[in-house]
């Protein structure tokens, strides 16, 4: 019995034996654990300290600004000179020296104030500005002077040898060149002054800073009356969308909405419209206002600005029935297409916004008032269907006649359209009396659809006559040129197409046809050489590389060709002229022979004070001034052959060779040559 009482003694001491040892195994596996847990969260708050995102849920703490050691005054982070100081002499201060006061009064000065240094006194020199734009010596092209904004007046379009350079006005203030450029936005039937007007407003140039923002703006629009005055469309939108962004443009919004306008962006034009129309009650934005809520299909703001324009000025039939044929063009479902046919039952102006007006609402146009007429507008007319031919043919009478057409416009209009032989017209007297465009385009008829062979064939020679006068050969050369075209006669056509192409400025075609005819049948056609014998001086004053030299003998051989013509004196005046213009020399034994003729006192003439003003500005080297008066004086297309010799000479004298060769070309085939 007590053996097994100690048995079970030793067993049960055994057991809590082994339960201690567990229950201590797993006191320190939960210590180790704890441990562990703790040196988890030391790390990771250590690791938030260490981060350099914080997270605050209360204040955000204030930052603790950093100490260190005193830094001295602030420094200026303006570059400066390499050279030690005072190595080298500085100049005196121009405005110090205006001023009358030595020139160390500043340095001195500078150095009286407490706690003043050199950075200190830059700086305050940068903040001023100097009285005048500085501008570069002739030893140097380094210049100093305060940053100003730039003036966008002189932004250019043409860029490289198609453009004069920037400083083509110097010496002219910004009020004198304006005044040159109204002169360019004159009509003109000279294309080579035309070309150089159009070159004249797309141009950059450097300019007089100006006063405010109102000089800048009326010197954009000068230059873009020019392109508006030749009927420029495509330089007119490019000179718009050279205006810098960052300027306000307010003054020229009547121009930006033109352009818009006639590049069809409507949306935009009614845009600037609207914001011009909440602070003027001009007529032309009420105009607009009326127009864009007829676009709209806005019948209540339509009423609304028509009562107020009807209050400002009379409103024209014309413009009523527009806007309502937009308006119900506006109303009609997607997709829906109206055919209204409706002819305007008055005259209508020649204007941007109705040209625009009557594309929109698709309406006929039977008569068109040319009382103000705007070339820009009258060639958008020109391609409006619905614009009758008789309306058309009208304005390209006003545009042939003003230079702002070239006769391109005239041979398409007579390919679309072409006229019908009036049957009760004495052709023999509308041959000798009837020098009108009217006259001009009833003989076209005839040659075109006579009633017999012979009426054509008579209508023709009166047309190549017509063609020899000088302020006729514009447009009558390629009308002849489009009528004959399918002549047999090759000769005669390559001549025609030589002397059309350089009236028109074209001289690229013209030196192809050239340089074809010379190369291909030199010896073996007579008719043909007979041509180059006669185009050889248009090849030289155009100035084309390949044109032959001018020599005695050549120039004998042209004077043996003209025969016994009445106008070979004439001729030979002007031909001589010009080469001795261009450089060329003309022997006094040739000069001789034109000498024989009678004096010549009839034909136009130059008004000697504006031929002394040329010679004057020619001797002064001034190549603006020569070439706006070379406008002015050619502006009627003719000029007698003194006049154009000596207008040709100073525009190569002055480097204006591009415009003397131009010139002469197209003098010499308006006289026939």
């Amino acid at each position: 019995m007590a053996a097994m009482l100690m048995g079970g003694a030793i067993a049960a001491l055994a057991a809590f034996d082994v339960r201690a040892q567990q229950d201590a195994g797993s006191d320190t596996q939960d210590a180790q654990e704890q441990t562990e847990a703790q040196q988890a969260d030391t790390a990771a708050e250590t690791a938030a300290e260490r981060t350099d995102g914080r997270f605050f849920l209360g204040p955000r703490p204030a930052l603790k600004r950093q100490v260190g050691p005193a830094l001295g005054a602030p420094r200026s982070i303006l570059p400066q000179p390499y050279l030690p100081k005072g190595s080298i002499e500085v100049p005196p201060a121009p405005q110090t020296e205006a001023a009358g006061q030595p020139a160390g009064v500043t340095a001195d000065l500078a150095e009286d104030l407490p706690g003043a240094d050199q950075t200190a006194t830059d700086e305050a020199m940068v903040g001023e500005e100097p009285a005048e734009q500085a501008i570069p010596t002739p030893d140097t092209d380094i210049f100093a002077g305060a940053l100003q904004t730039l003036d966008p007046s002189g932004i250019a379009v043409l860029r490289g040898p198609g453009a004069y350079p920037n400083d083509f006005w110097a010496g002219y203030s910004r009020e004198a060149v304006q005044a040159e450029l109204k002169k360019f936005a004159q009509p003109s039937k000279t294309p080579a002054m035309v070309k150089a007007a159009r070159r004249m407003a797309l141009s950059g140039y450097l300019l007089p800073a100006p006063a405010g923002d109102t000089e800048i703006e009326a010197f954009i629009r000068a230059r873009l009356d020019v392109l508006a005055a030749h009927g420029d469309t495509e330089g007119y939108l490019a000179l718009l969308g050279r205006l810098t962004p960052d300027h306000d443009w307010s003054g020229l919004a009547r121009d930006i909405v033109d352009g818009h306008l006639l590049a069809g962006r409507i949306e935009d034009a009614c845009a600037i419209a609207a914001q011009e129309r909440a602070d003027s009650n001009d007529a032309f934005w009420l105009r607009m206002a009326v127009f864009c809520r007829a676009v709209q299909g806005d019948r209540v703001g339509v009423d609304f600005n028509l009562g107020i324009l009807e209050e400002v000025q009379s409103v024209q039939p014309t413009f009523y029935q527009l806007t309502d044929q937009i308006l119900v063009e506006a109303e009609q479902a997607g997709g829906t297409v109206l055919t209204s046919g409706m002819v305007l039952s008055s005259m209508l102006r020649v204007d941007v916004l109705e040209a625009t007006m009557v594309r929109l609402a698709k309406v006929q146009v039977s008569a068109l008032d040319m009382t103000d007429a705007k070339p820009m507008a009258a060639k958008a007319m020109l391609g409006i269907p619905g614009v009758a031919p008789e309306a058309k043919l009208q304005l390209i009478a006003r545009g042939l006649s003003e230079g702002w057409l070239g006769a391109g416009v005239l041979v398409d209009y007579l390919r679309a359209v072409p006229p019908a032989a009036p049957s009760d017209v004495d052709t023999q007297a509308l041959m000798q009396e009837d020098m009108s465009f009217d006259g001009d385009m009833m003989l076209i008829a005839e040659a075109m659809a006579g009633a017999d062979e012979t009426v054509r064939t008579e209508a023709m020679a009166a047309l190549k006559r017509r063609a020899e006068s000088p302020d006729k050969a514009l447009y009558l050369l390629p009308v002849l040129d489009y009528l004959q075209a399918r002549q047999a006669d090759d000769a005669a056509v390559a001549a025609r197409r030589i002397r059309t192409a350089l009236l028109e400025g074209d001289f690229e075609q013209a030196d192809g046809l050239f340089t074809t005819l010379r190369a291909g049948q030199a010896g073996d056609n007579t008719a043909k050489d007979a041509v180059l014998e006669g185009s050889w001086p248009l090849m030289v004053a155009a100035g084309f590389a390949g044109a032959p030299e001018v020599t005695p003998g050549r120039l004998r051989a042209w004077w043996g060709q003209q025969g016994e013509d009445d106008d070979r004196f004439a001729q030979a005046a002007i031909l001589f002229t010009t080469l001795e213009a261009l450089g060329h020399t003309v022997p006094e034994d040739i000069w001789a022979m034109a000498e024989q003729g009678e004096p010549q006192v009839a034909g136009p003439s130059m008004s000697p004070a504006h031929w002394r003003r040329l010679l004057v500005m020619q001797a002064q080297g001034d190549k603006a001034g020569v070439l706006s008066l070379a406008y002015a004086t050619t502006a009627d297309g003719t000029a007698s052959a003194s006049y154009a010799g000596s207008l040709i000479g100073a525009l190569r004298e002055l480097g204006l060779t591009t415009e003397a060769h131009q010139l002469a070309a197209e003098t010499l085939v308006r006289w026939g040559l």
